[in-house]
């Protein structure tokens, strides 16, 4: 679920995010969950298309990352990074204020490691939603 806010701004549409998201795992001997938390801002330009309006642009943000088990003695871990993604958004006006949106992204994180320092994970982001503009 991801709550947020956007100002547009003639040339650039500004927006901040705040992500949760979760995740569960039992493999018969352990019982895995995961939780992610972001917190991001994006820029994008928006071209009026008819009644719609598309969105392109580059995101970034922090995550904070936990996994929580059940079963056999393991410590929980928890891990913070940073991340970049182009975004592209997709808004149809549905009534008066109201709007449906479809968004998807290319996530880019960059995750501590004990060995190298930094790694890199990839992901991808596919979000269908809807607005109220004020």
């Amino acid at each position: 679920a991801d709550v947020g806010a956007r100002l547009d701004l003639r040339a650039v549409s500004l927006e901040a995010r705040l992500g949760f998201s979760g995740s569960d795992h039992d493999n018969g001997h352990l019982d895995v969950r995961g939780y992610e938390t972001t917190v991001s801002l994006a820029g994008l330009h928006v071209f009026d298309i008819g009644r719609l309006a598309l969105g392109l642009g580059l995101e970034g943000g922090l995550g904070w990352f936990a996994q929580r088990f059940t079963g056999p003695p393991t410590a929980p871990r928890d891990g913070i990074g940073g991340f970049v993604a182009p975004i592209v958004e997709l808004e149809l006006p549905i009534r008066r204020r109201y709007y449906m949106r479809l968004d998807g992204a290319f996530d880019v994180y960059f995750l501590g490691a004990q060995t190298t320092g930094v790694t890199t994970a990839l992901a991808y982001r596919a979000t269908l939603g809807g607005g109220v503009y004020f």
